[in-house]
């Protein structure tokens, strides 16, 4: 147990908003080597897999990266071929070739050296929305139809997840004061989460599939800041 709790080290979340369609991803920044050994420099764990498809996990980043790499190799032949600069990777297909790859993957002598869960939110061509996926490490996967966390600090973001989910169900909010919420409730998250820091990303993906970085309104005050001192 203890074992798996240190491989899914880290907290990725996701969270939709009703009001305004949008989709967000967040995950901390931290890099643990081993056990314990907190890196320096901080990562991005959310990948742009396309214009129209965001995705993370919990576990070695090196096998979430090459994992969503191979799957990608595919997928790049068939863009080139298409010869289309407006092609855009079937979100649906990109997951469900994940959750193959995986289950192969359980089933297979690399069973106990890859141990990865995903989160990913994408935009679907056919239904003209943006949608959210969870896929386990033996290849299960769920539609996420409002929140979900994962990682060693899932647990722990979780219900703060929940208390948003409930208060916005009759205060409607928008992305901006989501966004605010959910980069404090990994912070919080990393006062109880060794594997977890208190500097996120969060990615917002509206219901048309444009996606944009969130950027903290305290993080921006200091950069206008910067950018005035620089001036003077």
């Amino acid at each position: 147990m203890e074992n798996n709790k240190k491989e899914m080290g880290t907290t990725i979340i996701s969270f939709y908003n009703p009001h305004t369609g949008s989709w967000f991803l967040g995950a901390d920044t931290q890099v643990t080597e081993g056990s314990h050994r907190i890196m320096p420099d901080k990562l991005c764990k959310i990948f742009e897999v396309d214009n129209n498809i965001l995705c993370s996990g919990t576990g070695s980043v090196s096998d979430i990266s090459n994992i969503i790499k191979k799957v990608l190799r595919g997928k790049r032949i068939e863009k080139a071929m298409a010869d289309n600069l407006d092609f855009k990777i079937n979100f649906k297909e990109f997951v469900n070739e994940i959750s193959e790859l995986l289950f192969d993957y359980r089933r297979s002598a690399y069973a106990n050296e890859i141990n990865c869960n995903y989160l990913t939110i994408g935009y679907d061509e056919l239904e003209k929305t943006t949608k959210c996926y969870s896929l386990s490490s033996d290849g299960a996967l769920m539609e996420i139809k409002s929140f979900y966390s994962d990682g060693s600090g899932g647990d722990f973001a979780i219900s703060q997840l929940n208390n948003l989910w409930v208060e916005i169900e009759t205060k409607p909010k928008s992305d901006l004061e989501v966004g605010e919420i959910l980069y404090e409730a990994i912070s919080q998250t990393s006062t109880l989460d060794l594997f977890t820091n208190a500097c996120p990303d969060i990615f917002i993906m509206k219901k048309d599939g444009t996606k944009e970085i969130f950027i903290p309104e305290d993080i921006l005050s200091e950069i206008e800041k910067e950018k005035q001192e620089v001036v003077k």
